[in-house]
């Protein structure tokens, strides 16, 4: 099932609405001189609304050598996790790993910043 979310432009920008929040603010990949073409466009009537208040999180599987990957980083909370169901939390400079409510590991983002936040199922 697809979720619907609400496409902002504002200027150069074009924020993503999801459920009343934004979840997402990119560069507007359409020129302002084609956006009043577009099919059900409107203008805005109401302000941008907040960003979600909770940090992102994310459910992955240890694997057999106690590691895992999330947003191209491959995380090691270690052996003594494999095949755990674990929730990583995506701070701005961290990746914080949880066994239910218990934090086991702590890891510092590298690279770019989360752009994707569903994955597929495999």
């Amino acid at each position: 099932m697809a979720n619907r979310v609400i496409l902002r432009f504002d200027g150069s920008m074009m924020y993503v609405i999801h459920a009343g929040l934004l979840v997402k603010t990119l560069p507007a990949p359409i020129p302002h001189q084609r956006r009043a073409r577009l099919t059900g466009a409107r203008v805005a009537t109401t302000p941008l609304p907040p960003p979600p208040s909770q940090p992102r999180r994310a459910i992955r599987r240890v694997g057999a050598d106690g590691t895992f990957v999330v947003a191209r980083q491959k995380l090691r909370p270690g052996i003594a996790h494999a095949g755990k169901t674990v929730t990583v939390v995506i701070e701005e400079t961290c990746f914080r790993v949880l066994d239910g409510e218990v934090e086991i590991s702590t890891h510092p983002r590298k690279g770019d910043p989360v752009i994707r936040y569903v994955a597929d199922s495999r």
